[in-house]
């Protein structure tokens, strides 16, 4: 039997991600969408000095998409208040986690999540080139809220915001992120399906590269009988990454998965606990000197 890579097209990708969660040996709950909520803190006249946004997944982790707080409105509570909502909100959706794993060092946000109650599980060097992006979660089953710490005071209250609300806060996060490592080109999405000589589905990967030269792969699937295709389709992967300028890839995963890219050279950065073990490697496709795993 041969197989083809291809690239893929809308449906064909969320064909790959159905297929993907189905065989998932994450706790993938029946009930569960994937959720998001924004929250956002304004002034008298309506503009939004801070906001954050929070993504529930299949497995109910809850995640932090993004926090902003506009210069000059710095240290003053509004990130506190808005993770604390942000918090109470995974609870009411019957998340056991919180994640933030877009806390990059040059933000500062390590002290904040910290000071909640957060643990360090990981860091990642070279992300973006000449930083470090830092891991932290937070159990909320076994952190009540502000059980281990003395009641939060903040002036400030969090409102839901819109859908264009995520937009700006997305927009303002970006160009604070980009005034600091600016990006080379938007990110690009590059899904590729593993097809045999009929031209049916028998993998796929959900991937791209993002403006700071790292590939991001999503997830990566292949049926039981073409799973040694898997090294085939992972290889072009990274071949293509870095045609596309990146030298970095990271990904996500547990159990057989984990142990699968771990032979294929990458190193666990973090650790997560998501009542199952879940790890974030790294894998360096160009060594240099601003990349040291």
């Amino acid at each position: 039997m041969e197989y083809e890579i291809k690239p893929c097209g809308e449906q064909e990708s969320a064909y790959i991600e159905e297929r993907f969660w189905a065989e998932s040996s994450l706790a993938i709950h029946e009930d569960a969408e994937v959720a998001q909520r924004v929250f956002k803190v304004t002034d008298e006249t309506g503009s939004i000095l801070g906001g954050c946004v929070l993504e529930v997944d299949l497995c109910k982790i809850a995640e932090f998409n993004s926090l902003w707080v506009a210069e000059g409105h710095r240290r003053r509570g509004i990130a506190t208040a808005l993770i604390l909502a942000a918090e109470e909100a995974a609870r009411e959706s019957g998340c056991t986690v919180i994640v933030n794993n877009f806390c990059f060092d040059f933000n500062h946000a390590g002290q904040l999540f910290e000071g909640l109650g957060y643990l360090r599980c990981g860091v990642t060097e070279g992300w973006p080139r000449g930083h470090e992006a830092y891991y932290y979660q937070k159990r909320l089953d076994t952190h009540p809220a502000n059980a281990l710490f003395p009641p939060i005071g903040t002036d400030y209250e969090v409102q839901l915001g819109s859908q264009e609300d995520d937009e700006r806060i997305a927009q303002a996060l970006e160009a604070y992120n980009t005034a600091v490592v600016p990006r080379t080109h938007p990110y690009l999405s590059l899904d590729r399906k593993l097809v045999d000589e009929a031209g049916a589905i028998v993998g796929g990967c959900i991937w791209g590269v993002s403006g700071w030269d790292t590939a991001h792969i999503d997830l990566l699937w292949t049926e039981p009988f073409a799973h040694a295709q898997g090294i085939s389709l992972l290889a072009e992967i990274e071949k293509e990454a870095l045609a596309h300028g990146a030298g970095l890839v990271l990904t996500d995963a547990a159990g057989a998965q984990a142990d699968y890219f771990r032979e294929q050279g990458y190193r666990v950065t973090a650790a997560h606990d998501y009542g199952k073990r879940t790890d974030t490697l790294a894998k360096e496709l160009i060594l240099n000197s601003h990349r040291n795993l």
